[in-house]
């Protein structure tokens, strides 16, 4: 289980990672995501919606949006640039109000599961696979 921004998190299955000549592909399958405890995956940890009980705990999902990046590993960086991605991003379709999501093959907005990249010419060594959510409330804006 790949754990982020400390609250979400995001079973991933790679499924094939291959190298045939001069062209390699790299296939992300994404199957499970939970935050149990409905609150944003910031360092602040507030709740989705502002919703909260008198305890303090968040009583109302998220409506997840999900950032996907693949881009080059070197032997000196270690963090993902999300808004460069420069070998493939993509952005989901909202899953509204849905902290408990068992991934289809249609992830919204032309996104499909798995997530594919495909690429000819020289193996850069590695790559980087990246998967960020945020709560997306565009009748809040």
């Amino acid at each position: 289980m790949l754990r982020y921004m400390g609250i979400s998190s995001i079973v991933l299955l790679l499924i094939h990672l291959g190298c045939v000549g001069a062209d390699y592909i790299f296939e992300a399958r994404l199957q499970l995501y939970q935050n149990p405890t409905h609150a944003h995956s910031l360092p602040d940890g507030t709740c989705c919606d502002g919703v909260a009980n008198a305890m303090g705990v968040c009583t109302d999902s998220c409506d997840n949006i999900f950032t996907f990046c693949i881009q080059e590993s070197s032997a000196t960086g270690s963090s993902l640039a999300l808004p460069l991605c420069p070998f493939l991003r993509r952005v989901s379709g909202v899953f509204q109000d849905n902290d408990d999501i068992n991934f289809d093959v249609d992830l919204g907005n032309g996104v499909s599961n798995p997530l594919i990249f495909n690429r000819s010419g020289t193996w850069p060594g590695g790559v980087w696979f990246a998967a960020r959510s945020r709560d997306s409330d565009p009748d809040l804006l």
